[in-house]
């Protein structure tokens, strides 16, 4: 009988052994180019553009707008092949775009969130209201053509845009983007 217990006892032990073992795969996946090219934000490593603080009384009804920010997005040391061939550069929400206006960036900011409000971007310093980014809620693609020296400056402007009457809080967003070489 204990010869019988003891038997029993090791394959519950090996059956448990075998419970835990688990399979999977790992993919990876990558790309070689013949040369790349350096991108900063404002000329720094920091990819971080700054709002101004405003009040809600500039964000009291849908649409309204406010707090003009330029920034820059400098791309330069590219190759001689990057230079002929050109890029293009590709700007996402990876956080999801504002459902209620979808050419904004949400805002996901998660202590004390400002409401109906969301980050809108145009090309070009300034924000001309004709160069707002319209991106639908998809990606915005545009060609980009370098200097004879291997870099661009791509000015942009991001500024608060009511979706209603904005609350008082933080708003926080993210910006994607992605240069392809051609």
């Amino acid at each position: 009988m204990k010869l019988k217990q003891i038997l029993l006892a090791g394959i519950a032990a090996g059956a448990a052994n075998m419970a835990m073992a688990a399979t999977g795969t790992i993919t990876f996946n990558g790309e070689i180019v013949t040369d790349t090219c350096a991108v900063s934000v404002d000329g720094a490593s920091s990819t971080i553009v700054t709002l101004p603080t405003v009040q809600t009384s500039s964000l009291n009804a849908s649409g309204s707008s406010t707090g003009t920010t330029n920034f820059s997005l400098y791309v330069k040391n590219c190759g001689d092949a990057v230079d002929a061939r050109g890029i293009t550069l590709t700007f996402t929400d990876p956080n999801g775009f504002d459902t209620t206006n979808k050419n904004l960036l949400k805002n996901f900011a998660t202590v004390t969130p400002a409401t109906n409000v969301g980050i809108e971007l145009a090309t070009g310093s300034d924000f001309a209201p004709s160069a707002a980014i319209a991106f639908a809620g998809a990606p915005y693609t545009t060609p980009t053509h370098l200097t004879s020296s291997g870099a661009v400056t791509l000015p942009f402007s991001a500024r608060y845009t009511a979706t209603g009457v904005a609350t008082a809080g933080a708003v926080s967003s993210t910006m994607g983007w992605t240069i392809t070489y051609k």
